[in-house]
């Protein structure tokens, strides 16, 4: 299964998403459909950070860039994790991959997906200064 990777465009953790494809054409009713869950995904991995490592004080003191896959199944549940990309540092790998735990469960996967597992994935950067996915 394909994965998608989105990425928040502004440094505060707000709602913008970037999408592949063509600016000048609308997403279509399945794309919408697809980007809803993805949005509520990113939702969580966000409150996730927020509630566990937002304030801690070692979390300020690396930085580092990478890409993870994950899987979630029919009732949100998360199944696999994996760095595609690492960040070459262990700690900010450590990071992404516990956020990603600490966010689960998901949402339980919509109907019309008519799957069973659902892959997708992040890019996850972490600076001193913010944290963005």
């Amino acid at each position: 299964s394909q994965s998608r990777y989105i990425v928040n465009l502004k440094d505060e953790g707000d709602d913008w998403l970037e999408r592949k494809g063509d600016d000048s054409k609308r997403p279509s009713f399945e794309e919408l459909k697809i980007i809803s869950y993805e949005q509520r995904i990113q939702w969580q991995l966000q409150a996730a950070w927020k509630r566990h490592f937002y304030h801690t004080r070692t979390v300020h003191l690396v930085e580092g860039k990478g890409v993870v896959s994950f899987s979630i199944d029919e009732q949100g549940k998360l199944v696999d994790v994996a760095i595609v990309q690492s960040s070459g540092k262990r700690e900010v790998d450590d990071l992404m991959v516990k956020n990603i735990q600490l966010a689960s469960p998901f949402p339980p996967l919509p109907k019309h997906f008519n799957k069973k597992i659902y892959s997708t994935g992040r890019v996850f950067s972490i600076t001193a200064s913010r944290f963005g996915f």
